[in-house]
């Protein structure tokens, strides 16, 4: 019974092809055309040869367009694809919101200002403009998946931005594609329905603006939930066949009767050897690319705010590990530094996680002198300590160097996925500019405590130190310095040779103390040294020391004879954390060498 119904159904499929054939066969008239007299799209019917005298190259194909070209143009068609039309405006918003968030550099390239500037396409925040961003990356991937033949350029402005072109994104940085791409790109979904045009020309940015305009004021039709290729939202084109465009005269139907027959034979035979075998499951198509998530998005601009305020108020390097870890699962993280052939390791989780003697060779060095990124699986990494072990090496890039390599290790039997080295791409540019600001932090920082004239640290520089030496060592000791008769050499030679004469005493304390004092400049011409694990008198010799080289130099302050200077010291100790203690003491040392005659060391 099911056999008689399989033939049945085929002589069904044999006659339906006849019959169709058999119409074709007889139409002789050329397809109806819609209002207008134009076909719908782009579409060359087949020309005869051309005879005589008058033969001239083919007539251009007939075209609808919905938009009119502008003033000015080669008449070129306009494709009606509404993919396309919709892929346009998705890489338009797209394009606008990477030129304002500096994605093609600042200031943005005058052909993507002319093209997409003045569309009003960017809204004002950073949040919102991640947010349109997701939308129209989104958008531009579903119409890519609806076009027939897109070009290099549309193919990859279409596809999904990457992980690191949205971390350079969110850090102002440029993306990986440049303004041309995406001009090249509008100007193929504009014109030539998203496919490579037939002669390379520059695009035209004002053409462009002028037809985004029109595709503005009226936009083309949402898509069907439907296949793309088929249903209304697909590009609709008008077949002609060589009997409709020949002169009229009729053709044999023989060979379209034939083909009929043919088709009806051909499914008889199709359902029976199907009848015959298993029918296999399906195969699930495969994945499509996990297009950008507003929760990555979210993840990334809020790993971006932690670092930036991290990088000017703290541990920057450990903070980098932290939201490593946080993003990517691992037993342990690491930053190592590198500057030229040197590397050192800047932070770990946990101590001895790496080697030092191997971050010079291996995957470390190679990610460091390549710029490339690695995962693996390995039981020679001469850096990892515990082996074997999966490792992830991704660069941190920062004014056009590898600044630092932030490296993940877990256990041999869990190998790093291309997802998750991704997201550490993703994080890399962000933890750069961290890097970055803090470098330029800790300048900033270091400026304020140093003395501009003299170049020793400041009283700022003084109170920081004094109190970690206070908490560090059991006994710290410190001395007062203050030149005699200073106001003088002032009066007498002038304020420049003052400054002078303060900048040569200084350079010789700082010769003259022990490798760990430190010199400071506490005021006017005051000065302070701080002996770290000190007692009192071992810090009354090395005042005396100071002392003496003071009194024997002769100073050159830019007069014809040289300036001849003294000193009185003031020295105490303390073994009690008590640093303002301390520094009255020495004060009121200080003061009893002064009224004992000066140039003189006094110690309580």
């Amino acid at each position: 019974m099911r056999r008689r119904r399989s033939v049945a159904a085929c002589a069904l499929v044999g006659f339906l092809a006849w019959m169709h054939a058999a119409a074709g066969a007889q139409a002789q008239l050329p397809p109806r055309l819609p209002p207008g007299g134009t076909s719908p799209t782009t579409m060359p019917a087949p020309q005869p040869a051309p005879t005589g005298p008058r033969a001239t190259a083919p007539q251009p194909p007939q075209t609808f367009p919905p938009t009119t070209a502008p003033t000015g143009k080669a008449a070129t068609a306009v494709s009606t694809s509404p993919a396309a039309l919709r892929g346009a405006l998705a890489l338009a918003r797209e394009t606008a919101l990477v030129a304002a968030m500096g994605g093609f550099g600042q200031p943005a390239d005058q052909r993507v200002t002319t093209a997409v500037g003045s569309l009003g396409l960017a809204p004002e925040g950073a949040d919102a403009r991640m947010a349109a961003l997701a939308g129209a990356d989104a958008e531009g991937q579903a119409a890519l998946g609806a076009l027939a033949n897109p070009s290099a350029d549309v193919q990859r402005t279409l596809a999904a931005l990457s992980a690191a072109d949205l971390a350079a994104l969110t850090g102002g940085q440029p993306v990986s594609l440049v303004p041309d791409q995406y001009l090249r790109a509008l100007e193929h979904l504009l014109r030539y329905d998203g496919g490579p045009p037939p002669a390379a020309v520059p695009p035209d940015a004002a053409a462009i603006a002028a037809q985004l305009r029109q595709l503005l004021a009226s936009p083309p039709p949402p898509p069907a939930d439907q296949p793309a290729g088929s249903g209304p939202s697909a590009q609709q084109t008008v077949a002609v066949t060589p009997a409709a465009a020949s002169d009229g005269s009729g053709s044999s139907p023989l060979p379209l009767l034939l083909f009929g027959l043919s088709v009806g034979v051909a499914a008889a035979v199709g359902v029976t050897l199907l009848r015959r075998r298993p029918v296999p499951a399906p195969v699930p198509p495969p994945a499509p690319r996990r297009p950008v998530q507003d929760t990555d998005l979210h993840n990334l601009l809020e790993v971006s705010r932690r670092l930036t305020a991290e990088a000017a108020t703290g541990d920057v390097d450990r903070a980098i590990l932290r939201h490593a870890l946080e993003l990517v699962t691992a037993q342990g993280a690491a930053l190592v530094g590198h500057d030229g052939d040197a590397f050192s390791t800047r932070a770990e989780t946990h101590p001895g996680l790496l080697i030092a003697e191997g971050l010079a060779e291996g995957a470390v060095r190679r990610v460091a002198e390549t710029g490339q990124s690695i995962a693996q699986v390995s039981a020679t990494e001469p850096a990892i300590r515990n082996l074997p072990a999966a490792l992830v090496a991704v660069p941190l890039v920062s004014g056009g160097r590898v600044e630092a390599v932030l490296v993940l290790v877990r256990p041999h039997a869990e190998p790093f996925t291309n997802a998750e080295r991704e997201v550490l791409l993703a994080l890399a540019p962000v933890a750069a500019a961290a890097l970055q600001s803090a470098r330029q932090s800790r300048a900033a920082i270091e400026e304020s405590l140093i003395d501009p004239l003299t170049g020793v640290g400041n009283r700022r520089r003084f109170d920081m130190d004094l109190g970690r030496a206070m908490q560090d060592g059991p006994s710290t000791a410190l001395f007062m310095v203050d030149l005699d008769h200073f106001k003088s050499v002032n009066d007498t030679h002038g304020h420049p040779a003052g400054d002078a004469l303060l900048k040569g005493v200084s350079a010789l304390m700082v010769d003259g103390v022990r490798p760990g004092d430190t010199v400071y400049r506490f005021g006017g011409e005051e000065f302070c040294v701080l002996l770290r694990h000190t007692g009192v008198e071992e810090a009354a010799e090395v005042a005396e020391r100071v002392r003496r080289s003071i009194a024997e130099r002769r100073f050159g302050v830019g007069k014809p004879d040289p300036l001849r200077a003294t000193a009185s010291f003031g020295v105490s100790a303390a073994g009690d954390g008590d640093g303002p203690g301390l520094v009255a003491r020495a004060d009121q040392a200080l003061y009893v060498a002064k009224q004992s005659g000066r140039n003189r060391v006094e110690a309580r």
